[in-house]
């Protein structure tokens, strides 16, 4: 891989140098130019070739390799295969990719930031000075006369071999014409893959070089220094380097001017004028190019690169390198004298800066200013003895009167002045006078000589000046300004306070003055004063007019003050000049002029750049996640930490550029500085973006936009939100349908086992009562054999209708849940009927029944009291002699019905003793049957519970009284 050497820098910080010609004697011209002599611009000051690529970018081949440069960036490209680094012939074909070779016949092309070698296993000896040309898709070169061409697609190579010719001196592509070749058989055109002669030869061993410039095929003779441009088939004379001394090197055209580059300089030849200009004297020059913003690029083989700028500023060194310490407008004589430091006064023309005259001040030295007055045609040369020059013959005239002064104006026929300490007055021929000869002389209070009077002492003086319409003055000092008008003097305030300047200047009837760090007043006629405290800089030193705008010179640089609208505007930055401050400046209504050390530069007052170009914003790369895109119009939403990389192509951009940028239209402008380079966006939400930069607050802004789409995440994209949802319902659907299955299907097992567990109590119940009615039977026929064993038929005959009527009973109540407590009742006087028969009436029985129970409307289990009152007949009654009583109470408390029975019989304790000596097989069926019946009734949970409660009864001497049976039964009543 090549290895890549990145230079990130600001243009301003370069060392920039207005320089003249080599050769200062010289009565030509020069324009003034900038020097890039800083390394991160180029590595060399060796320079070969440049080229203009489609965005704005200077490529610059040198003896080092090749850089690009935006003006604002430099990268710099090498190939660790170069056999040379020597790169020269670049262009650009129409996919934007770079081409250069170097001197040994290596070719390279840069594409996407990388330097490449076309072929690595071999180098082309083709003739460097026609070197590579393009057209039809295709980078054409001639190695030892055959015709090669590169896709620049496929980067395949194929050669072409032409036999009736012999030598191919040089070649060039012109779109209306297509590929000329110059060869020993004259000039063909080889189109369609066809060579068809075009034009014969002019002179085929000396017209070595053609070359398509512009529209226009120029074609150099090296030997005789001539440059021909093609017309038509046939070569007409241009222009000849012989005035240069010096061999051709290369030939261009910029806009309507041909330039022919020499090892001494530049021609320059007008088509229009018919002018040749001769400039840069001294320097190899091997190209130029013109910028999209007007400045002209002139590349040598020494001096580095050198840029014309558009603007077309002039800067002149004084011979000698002369220290300029005082400046003064000559303005009827469109001239201005330049004061030095060794007490020179140089008469300099103000078109081209040319010194017109130069006049030495013999011993006197350091000359502080000077001042023209129009009126005597004369300088005021203020250095250590005051020096009258006279301009009509440069006569000097030397006074004593006047010394060190600081500011010195015409009243009439006397001058004004100040010196560090006096606000004085003098005669302008020089001549004595008297205090009554003066304009005001009731003001004068010393007269030092008989020249020279004072008006004001013993303070630090600075300025003094004049308005033009009335006899007015102003002078200022450390402490006040004063104004003095014909006997009246005073000082001028602003807020009522004292206000001082150490500097002033007067310009249509309105003074402009400044100190230190207060700002700038502005005082007109009448003393009144408004000041301007919020300047972005701290001091003034020095003030002119240019046009419609006062000129300051600050501690920033210069700046202009528009007069009408006191709108403020940093010209440095506007002219990319890197001193801070200049010594002095003045100005008329076209130029400033600007004096820096030994030199003095002309600037347009207007302050324009090219009205139709717009600063471009190039994007390098871009970083997705910190990986590099080639494109970002749909990304992931994962890819949303984005970094744009840009450069900004101008060479005429002040210092600190700031890059606006925001996301999307209706957002705020966000500012970084284009030193930074990139911009980072980090976890930008899904969405559609629309990315736009700008050059901030510049005139003639190229904006950028990207507009890319972060997508949403597939979860939360419509058709995955409906399909969860379609999902989800099914789930809770399917989840809901199995839930309620299986709740059916415990529900149907729950029921079932209640209708079996249901009918298997009814069953046992019914089997029971099954059980229980042969019992009765049994008593009962007992009862009836022994009626029939007696011979008593009547008792029979009532016995049986009674059992008949009890056995219907039965059999019906049995096939019953439940039966009314009348039915109950019913079967219990029945049964009990047939029970006293066979205890030969000897039986009482009552049923005592509760007067809030309505037997009808209660229901109860079948046969659930008569087990019990069976048991106290069978154990209690039968075996006590006589009076035998049975009772049955019936109570109602809520839905329990609440039964009663007592009996007086033996009680439970004897009638165990007699049953154990009865046959041990004996068992208690119906007390048994009843218990199990009761164990039923209360396995439904649902319902309240029957309990039986047996007590036995026993009299205060603990015999038994019989026993108590106390049931609860719950009832339903209807």
């Amino acid at each position: 891989m090549p290895s890549l050497l990145h230079h990130r820098f600001i243009i301003l910080p370069l060392v920039v140098i207005f320089i003249s010609l080599v050769n200062s004697q010289t009565k030509a011209q020069n324009p003034a130019f900038i020097s890039l002599a800083n390394e991160n611009v180029i590595p060399t000051k060796q320079v070969y070739d440049l080229f203009l690529d489609k965005s704005g970018c200077v490529w610059i081949g040198h003896n080092k390799g090749i850089n690009r440069y935006s003006g604002y960036t430099s990268k710099y490209f090498t190939h660790p295969l170069m056999n040379s680094f020597e790169l020269s012939n670049i262009l650009q074909d129409d996919n934007g990719t770079i081409w250069c070779s170097n001197f040994v016949g290596q070719i390279f092309y840069i594409k996407n930031d990388q330097i490449n070698l076309l072929n690595k296993e071999k180098s082309y000896n083709f003739f460097n000075r026609a070197g590579l040309t393009y057209g039809d898709k295709k980078i054409y070169f001639v190695e030892n006369n055959d015709l090669l061409d590169v896709d620049i697609n496929t980067f395949k190579i194929e050669r072409r071999q032409f036999k009736n010719i012999n030598q191919i001196y040089s070649y060039c592509y012109m779109p209306n014409l297509g590929l000329l070749l110059y060869t020993d058989r004259g000039m063909f055109k080889f189109v369609n893959n066809k060579l068809e002669l075009y034009s014969n030869c002019y002179d085929a061993k000396k017209l070595l070089l053609i070359k398509a410039v512009g529209n226009d095929v120029l074609g150099v003779d090296f030997v005789r220094r001539m440059v021909y441009k093609l017309v038509g088939n046939s070569w007409e004379f241009c222009i000849s380097s012989d005035q240069t001394n010096s061999d051709i090197t290369t030939v261009t055209k910029l806009k309507h001017n041909f330039y022919t580059n020499t090892y001494n300089g530049i021609l320059q030849f007008n088509s229009k004028t018919q002018k040749v200009t001769h400039f840069l004297k001294g320097y190899g020059v091997s190209d130029e190019i013109l910028d999209n913003e007007g400045n002209i690029w002139v590349s040598t083989l020494y001096n580095g690169v050198l840029i014309i700028p558009e603007d077309n500023n002039i800067k002149k060194l004084l011979p000698n390198n002369e220290n300029i310490t005082a400046v003064c407008m000559i303005d009827d004589k469109n001239q201005i004298a330049l004061g030095t430091k060794n007490g020179k006064i140089f008469i300099v023309d103000k078109t081209n800066l040319e010194v017109i005259k130069e006049i030495s001040l013999s011993e006197i030295k350091n000359i502080e200013n000077i001042y023209y007055n129009k009126k005597a045609n004369q300088l005021n040369i203020s250095t250590l003895k005051h020096t009258v020059l006279n301009l009509s013959n440069y006569q000097l005239t030397v006074t004593s009167e006047i010394h060190n002064a600081k500011s010195i104006v015409n009243a009439g026929n006397q001058y004004v002045f100040v010196n560090s300490g006096t606000l004085s007055v003098i005669n302008n021929n020089f001549s004595n006078f008297k205090k009554n000869q003066s304009k005001w002389p009731s003001l004068i209070k010393n007269q030092v000589s008989k020249k020279r009077w004072d008006i004001l002492s013993n303070e630090r003086f600075f300025r003094v000046v004049r308005f033009e319409k009335r006899r007015l003055f102003l002078a200022s000092s450390a402490n006040n300004i004063y104004w003095f008008n014909n006997d009246t003097l005073g000082t001028i305030k602003y807020k009522n306070n004292s206000i001082s300047a150490k500097n002033m200047f007067c310009f249509n009837n309105v003074v402009y003055a400044s100190q230190n760090n207060k700002g700038l007043y502005i005082i007109n006629d009448s003393n009144q004063v408004e000041l301007y405290d919020t300047l972005p800089f701290k001091s003034i030193s020095s003030f002119c007019v240019s046009g419609n705008n006062l000129m300051l010179n600050t501690n920033l640089g210069l700046f202009s003050f528009n007069l009408k609208t006191h709108e403020v505007q940093n010209i440095s930055d506007k002219y990319n000049l890197t001193t801070q401050s200049f010594d002095l400046i003045l100005g008329d209504n076209d130029y400033i002029y600007a004096t820096e050390a030994n030199s003095i530069i002309r600037l347009n007052n207007t302050f324009s750049r090219i009205s139709n170009y717009k600063i471009p914003i190039k994007i390098t790369k871009i970083l997705v996640n910190n990986v590099e895109s080639k494109s970002i119009a749909k990304l992931d939403h994962t890819e949303n930490n984005i970094s744009i990389y840009f450069d900004v192509i101008s060479y005429k951009i002040p210092r600190n550029v700031i890059i606006k940028y925001r996301l999307k239209t209706n957002d705020d402008w966000k500012e970084i500085n284009a030193q930074q380079g990139n911009i980072n966006i980090s976890l930008l939400p899904a969405g559609n973006y629309h990315l736009q930069m700008e050059v901030a607050n510049y005139q003639g802004v190229s904006p950028v936009a990207i507009d890319f789409e972060i997508k949403q995440p597939y979860y939360r994209s419509w058709w995955f939100i409906a399909l969860i949802i379609l999902l989800s319902s099914g789930l809770v659907m399917a989840v809901m349908y199995i839930r309620i299955q299986n709740i059916r299907y415990k529900n149907k097992l729950l029921l079932e086992k209640i209708m079996l567990e249901k009918d298997l109590r009814q069953s046992l119940l019914t089997s029971i009562r099954t059980q229980m009615n042969p019992h009765f039977i049994f008593n009962a026929l007992n009862t009836i054999h022994s009626f029939i064993y007696t011979n008593d038929k009547k008792n029979a005959s009532e016995y049986l209708v009674k059992f008949s009527d009890l056995t219907r009973l039965v059999l019906e109540m049995s096939e019953k849940e439940s039966v009314s407590l009348k039915e109950e009742i019913q079967a219990l006087e029945l049964y009990l009927s047939l029970e006293n028969v066979r205890f030969n009436e000897m039986l009482e029985y009552n049923f005592i029944i509760d007067s809030a129970i309505v037997k009808d409307y209660i229901r109860i289990p079948p046969m659930i009291i008569q087990p019990y009152v069976e048991n106290a007949i069978k154990h209690g009654l039968l075996h006590k002699k006589n009076d035998k009583k049975i009772s049955i109470y019936f109570t109602l408390n809520k839905q329990v019905l609440i039964i009663t029975i007592e009996d007086n019989g033996i009680g439970r304790y004897k009638s165990n003793e007699i049953n154990k000596s009865r046959s041990k097989t004996h068992k208690s069926f119906s007390t048994q049957a009843n218990k199990k019946r009761i164990e039923i009734l209360n396995q439904d949970k649902d319902k309240l519970k029957t309990g039986v409660e047996i007590i036995d009864l026993y009299d205060e001497q603990k015999r038994p009284l019989g026993t108590r049976v106390i049931i609860e039964v719950p009832v339903v009543i209807v």
